[in-house]
């Protein structure tokens, strides 16, 4: 959509070219089925999406192209019947070529700019968590027969709150003044869900005081871990597969036309890497190469390897990150 400001033209057709607009490598990973998705974009002269909802067939592949002139921003969310995902909200720039991924194998509590997640306003804490994420994608599930989530909140050995199966809590902080606080988030699921990401465990330590200001919302500074590891369609990688791990933190939110920002983060770094080929049985620890990646390297009979890292950042918040069955092994 483009938009025009104080003018209307007596042309208002745009005509679509490669030089105005973007290309997207679409990858609806798993197995095949029907689902539905929503691409909607936010003009910029208001806090609402504009889409509408389509079918999807995963487990598929395909091309997308957007328009990129104005000040819009895309959005983008699919559902497999299973899960659901939020993709980041951003603009495209003309001409460029990128690719997304969804409902990968690697899923685990991620928490991208399209998603409000864990706030603070004064004294009361808003934790929501979900814990299915792929990529750079927020992802929940919807079957809690066969998986279960447990979120916790501590200050010290305190328990400040507790939730299951991915409900909103809203602890109340024990001080206004700078206190550290631990938040567990825990997913288990059956393997009839999905062979991978079988469970997973997140821990975060991080600083929080009340905002400055009466009021105001504040993001709270958990610290994000992305994967670089390229499975196939089968969601097996090759025994001796050199991946890449980003520790980050998180990007400031849209609520409204206002953005909610990280309070008390630092400048992050990835601290420790660990694999396993028996279900987090044993872990071996993989230092980074030259290149800034690490490598496997998986014994003949292992089905699976498990990735455990340890991120921090200079403001001394830290996540420690736990996926068993991460991918396949072929």
């Amino acid at each position: 959509m483009h938009t025009w400001h104080n003018d209307l033209p007596q042309d208002m057709v745009v005509r679509a070219s490669g030089k105005n607009l973007a290309r997207i490598d679409e990858n609806f990973a798993g197995p095949s089925g029907r689902g539905e998705e929503w691409r909607y974009d936010f003009p910029a002269y208001s806090e609402w999406g504009i889409g509408n909802y389509a079918p999807l067939a995963t487990g598929t592949r395909r091309t997308d192209w957007v328009s990129t002139d104005g000040a819009n921003r895309w959005g983008q969310e699919a559902m497999d019947g299973l899960s659901n995902a939020w993709g980041v909200r951003r603009k495209y720039e003309p001409g460029s070529v990128t690719s997304d991924e969804w409902f990968e194998p690697i899923q685990r509590p991620y928490l991208n700019n399209n998603f409000l997640g864990p706030t603070r306003t004064d004294n009361d804490f808003r934790i929501d968590v979900p814990g299915y994420g792929n990529a750079d994608h927020v992802g929940s599930l919807q079957d809690w027969q066969r998986a279960n989530q447990t979120t916790t909140l501590y200050q010290g050995d305190k328990k400040l709150g507790s939730t299951s199966n991915g409900l909103i809590m809203y602890p109340a902080a024990s001080s206004a003044e700078p206190q550290k606080y631990r938040l567990v988030v825990e997913n288990r699921r059956d393997a009839s869900v999905s062979p991978f990401s079988s469970a997973t465990t997140t821990a975060w330590t991080f600083t929080s005081a009340a905002p400055k200001v009466a009021g105001q919302r504040d993001l709270l500074p958990l610290l994000q871990i992305r994967y670089g590891l390229q499975p196939d369609d089968s969601g097996s990688v090759s025994r001796d597969a050199r991946f890449g791990v980003t520790v980050e933190q998180r990007a400031p939110v849209s609520v409204g036309l206002v953005d909610v920002k990280v309070a008390g983060g630092g400048s992050p770094r990835t601290q420790k890497v660990d694999v396993s080929y028996d279900d987090g049985a044993t872990w071996t620890h993989v230092r980074e190469d030259y290149r800034g990646s690490y490598r496997l390297d998986a014994p003949r009979k292992a089905r699976f390897v498990s990735l455990r890292v340890t991120g921090n950042d200079s403001a001394g918040n830290t996540v420690d990150q736990t996926v068993i069955r991460a991918v396949g092994l072929r």
